[in-house]
């Protein structure tokens, strides 16, 4: 025979006290019993209670210490891992000397932001079939998981368009009744004379016709949920019936007199101001009540255009052909009010994308009526787009000429120091020109990084440290010299992305560092690894934010400086690229103390080389080997020659296409150095003709632009060359690259 074992539970509110009460009464019976045998015997008792009273306290300390190490032991180890979370230690925790004296308000504090990072988990997960997480949406998802678990009616209000039935479908989903049946009834479809009928049903009184009988919305969805939209459209003699069924959980079909139990979820949506109707006597004033008890306000698109970019994209996954949106169009779509909120621009996208000529949706794509929107904002914006288009353009054309002038200072000084090798001080003074020039191709580079155009689509593995250096070499050149950058990272972080993507994200960061501190103070950029993330601090001593302005600091078009200094778009830019690179970005700040921003990005754990690895090597000589250099900068020609000449090759040169061609077919050179932009014939159509006369030639593109990028190679060229130098020219770069030539045969 098998014996039920039974447990009682007991509350630790009962225990502890019992435990302490238990102690009290026993040390008092047992001093009482003491004094009474030292009274009896007639000797003095002080000694035995002195005895006696340092036994209990001990006792006690020993059960207190016991029982505080039992109950705050698993809480302990919960705040300090909880601290080492990536989602809590994003935020700055306030008091973090831990002493004991303060333990329990850190405690206390350590869980209210546990509390709110709870109330931010990412929605993704909670909401994935909602795209675009304002922070106006997110305390309406949050309101949804307060009360979708309930039975409670629910009343959803926004404009036309904002997704109303969305909200309604995941509190269902989140629901006790989410495997039941969700039944929706558009109240703008039905005759106001077939309401009562439509609702709850009606039978005739022959019971054995199916065809007289009818069975009612309500009914159907017994057990489930019922949605009802646009519930201002019902009549009011109808609404009087819901605001019964609502109460009593039962109603009488039409033609029955016997009523009928039901057990239904209740939401209702409308685009109408209910609490006007109800002045104007056009809506139940009990039902207005009852059902406003939770309310959803959906906040129309114009309010959270922080979601424009995600919807967009959402919609355009859905188009019959691979196509995209151009940086200018999409700029005016987060300014266009939008009347007809998330359909609207769904219908947009679809019909632009059917009409739209190539894979880019441009502003000539757009319709006439947001193109023409009164928004004065649009025309600022555009301005802006197209003042940064033009500087992305200027710069591009500046490197190429800059990079043209480095290269001759790079090849003089580098040849100073190749020929006279017996003087110490040309030796000093040429390693300190060539230290200069590569400053300044450094400087010409991460510029064109910071300025670059790459497809969002072709994230990559990027050394997180470079970039952060690649940025910080370019501030401490332009910001005021009373701002002290600091910096602090390890050798290496791998990450997914883009070079010029998270070069636009430290490099805003870092701009609007400098705003905040016009009078001067201290920039810091720190890396580290932190589990599986690569983590990046970005903070200033400058002037803070409020808390109205961290809640809005990342919205499009929120702005806290003066106009014409800024278009709101800088963070909601970068908080777009994090995102879509899977990163986090996080803010702190207080008035007067700073900002601090903390983002994580997603370390590469592939092993993959990252963009601008190398190895390096020492200079590799030539021997013998015959190397023609064409560029129509002529005087970088005879340094070049010498260089070449001093690194163990042959050389000769040419300062035009035609005149390449002609020596490429008399001196027949094992390898041609051939510049890519020349006038009249450029390196490409040179290349082509010199691969017509011999199809195992080996040309090497010199230029003034990135081989990658907008003014980089395609497909063609990348195929008739066999290296790219981008100028100016180093030296040990040039020896490794001919000899790998020559050693690959």
């Amino acid at each position: 025979m098998k014996i039920k074992q039974t447990r009682f539970y007991v509350s630790l509110h009962i225990i502890v006290p019992f435990i302490f009460g238990g102690l009290a009464f026993i040390s008092a019976i047992m001093a009482f019993q003491i004094t009474k045998y030292y009274v009896k015997t007639g000797t003095d008792s002080s000694l035995a209670i002195l005895s006696w009273s340092i036994t209990v306290a001990a006792l006690a300390f020993l059960i207190g210490f016991i029982v505080s190490r039992m109950l705050l032991g698993p809480v302990k180890k919960f705040i300090n891992e909880v601290k080492e979370h990536p989602a809590i230690s994003s935020l700055e925790i306030v008091g973090r000397k831990e002493r004991q004296v303060d333990e329990l308000q850190h405690f206390a504090q350590v869980f209210d932001q546990v509390t709110e990072v709870l109330g931010k988990v990412d929605v993704q997960h909670l909401f994935p079939n909602i795209i675009g997480y304002s922070s106006t949406m997110r305390r309406v998802l949050g309101k949804i998981m307060m009360v979708a678990p309930t039975n409670s009616p629910v009343l959803i209000l926004g404009e036309p368009g904002t997704g109303k039935k969305l909200i309604a479908t995941n509190i269902c989903d989140h629901s006790r009744r989410k495997h039941r049946k969700f039944v929706e009834v558009l109240c703008s479809d039905i005759p106001e004379k077939l309401f009562e009928r439509e609702l709850f049903g009606y039978e005739e009184d022959n019971l054995n016709d199916e065809s007289l009988r009818k069975i009612g919305q309500f009914e159907i969805a017994n057990g489930g949920t019922i949605y009802l939209d646009e519930i201002g459209n019902i009549p009011l003699s109808t609404q009087a019936m819901i605001l019964r069924m609502l109460k009593e959980g039962q109603f009488e079909r039409t033609g029955r007199s016997r009523p009928i139990r039901i057990d239904v979820r209740f939401i209702a949506a409308t685009s109408k101001n209910l609490a006007k109707l109800v002045s104007e006597g056009q809506f139940n004033e009990d039902l207005y009540y009852y059902l406003n008890v939770f309310s959803l306000e959906i906040p129309p698109l114009r309010e959270r255009v922080g979601a424009m970019p995600h919807l967009v994209n959402h919609f355009l996954k859905n188009a019959p052909r691979n196509i995209q949106v151009s940086s200018a169009a999409l700029q005016v779509f987060m300014a266009y009010k939008w009347p007809g909120n998330v359909t609207e621009l769904r219908k947009t996208i679809e019909n632009i994308a059917t009409i739209c000529k190539d894979e880019i949706i441009r502003m000539d794509d757009l319709p006439q009526a947001i193109k023409e929107n009164p928004n004065q904002r649009i025309e600022e914006i555009l301005q802006h787009a197209q003042r940064m288009e033009s500087l992305g353009i200027l710069a591009s054309g500046i490197s190429h000429n800059f990079r043209n002038i480095l290269s001759g200072i790079t090849v003089n000084s580098q040849l100073i120091q190749m020929k006279y090798t017996d003087s110490p001080e040309l030796q000093e003074i040429s390693a300190r020109i060539d230290s200069f020039a590569k400053r300044g191709a450094s400087l010409v580079k991460d510029l064109m990084d910071f300025a670059r155009k790459e497809d969002k689509g072709t994230f990559g593995i990027v050394n997180l440290v470079q970039v952060i250096e690649e940025t910080y070499n370019l501030i401490k050149e332009s910001f005021d010299k009373k701002i002290d950058i600091i910096i602090e990272v390890p050798e290496s972080l791998p990450v997914v992305g883009t070079r010029a993507g998270l070069s636009q994200v430290l490099m805003n960061l870092c701009t609007n560092a400098r705003d905040a501190m016009p009078d001067g103070g201290k920039l810091r950029i720190e890396a580290k690894q932190e589990g599986d993330k690569a983590k990046v601090i970005v903070s200033d001593t400058g002037c803070g934010m409020d808390d109205e302005t961290q809640n809005k600091c990342f919205d499009p078009f929120y702005t806290t400086k003066p106009g014409g200094m800024g278009t709101g778009l800088g963070l909601s830019t970068i908080y777009g690229i994090i995102k879509d690179i899977g990163g986090e970005i996080s803010v702190f700040s207080e008035p007067d103390k700073g900002t601090t921003f903390k983002i994580y990005f997603q370390l590469d754990t592939t092993g993959a080389k990252s963009e601008q690895q190398v190895d390096i090597k020492g200079i590799a000589y030539g021997n013998g080997q015959k190397v023609l250099i064409v560029d129509d900068e002529t005087e970088i020609l005879t340094p070049m020659e010498d260089m070449l000449e001093g690194l163990g090759y042959k050389s000769d040169s040419a300062s035009s296409g035609e005149q390449a061609v002609a020596k490429f077919k008399k001196w027949q050179p094992n390898v041609v150095l051939l510049d890519r932009n020349m006038p009249d014939m450029d390196g490409t159509k040179c290349a082509e003709i010199m691969l017509e006369y011999d199809p195992a030639a080996k040309i090497v593109f010199l230029s003034g632009y990135d081989e990658k990028g907008a003014d980089g190679l395609n497909d063609k060229e990348r195929q008739i060359i066999k290296g790219y130098l981008t100028k100016p020219i180093d030296m040990m770069t040039l020896s490794q690259l001919l000899a790998e030539l020559f050693y690959s045969g």
